[in-house]
């Protein structure tokens, strides 16, 4: 009896722990809910990996139509200042050197060959490659520089442009050099094809 009421004693005075004093789970239990973290992690599927996107635009200095998303060829424009000589109508130029198409081609750039005149402001050597802009192209630009026109001012070519497309043409002569980029249309359209081939 007495035992009875000790024990009942004990129990009344016995508080509830506060919720920071009670004991925290076994190292078993926080084991278990690591290791289910961890398989639920797994089980959510990554994303699939993609190839990073090179592009025309990326890879050959191009420029993508934001309308369409398609290849749009940046086109040099003809100068509007006065030509140095009469050949054509139809020149690029940087002040130092003058490139234009022959007037049979009325201002129209073509794959085959084509009679291109230069002016050279600076005394040298004209030569002439190119590149294709809008996709690879393992044919180059040829060019025929004629001889016997001297170290300055006129200067004939033949320029053999391999296919129809965005063409970038870069003439040099010293340390000056003269870029632009021309649509190209195709050779059955060129009035002189065969040009290149005499």
């Amino acid at each position: 009896m007495i035992i009875t009421r000790v024990n009942m004693r004990l129990r009344r005075n016995v508080q509830p722990l506060p919720n920071w004093r009670r004991p925290c789970a076994s190292s078993k239990t926080l084991l278990l809910m690591a290791a289910a973290g961890l398989l639920m992690a797994c089980a959510v599927p990554a994303p699939p990996l993609r190839a990073p996107s090179i592009g025309p635009d990326t890879r050959l200095n191009t420029r993508i139509d934001p309308t369409t998303r398609s290849f749009r060829c940046p086109i040099s424009a003809y100068t509007s200042q006065p030509s140095p000589t009469n050949l054509t109508t139809t020149w690029f130029t940087n002040g130092l050197l003058w490139a234009g198409p022959d007037r049979a081609y009325g201002g129209k750039w073509f794959a085959g060959g084509m009679k291109i005149g230069w002016w050279r402001i600076v005394p040298g050597t004209l030569t002439v490659s190119g590149r294709r802009l809008d996709q690879r192209s393992d044919a180059p630009v040829v060019a025929d520089i004629s001889d016997g026109y001297g170290k300055r001012d006129f200067q004939s070519s033949g320029i053999d442009i391999p296919t129809a497309g965005c063409w970038e043409i870069v003439g040099r002569v010293g340390d000056a050099e003269l870029r632009f980029v021309v649509d190209v249309l195709p050779k059955s359209q060129n009035p002189t094809p065969e040009m290149m081939a005499r």
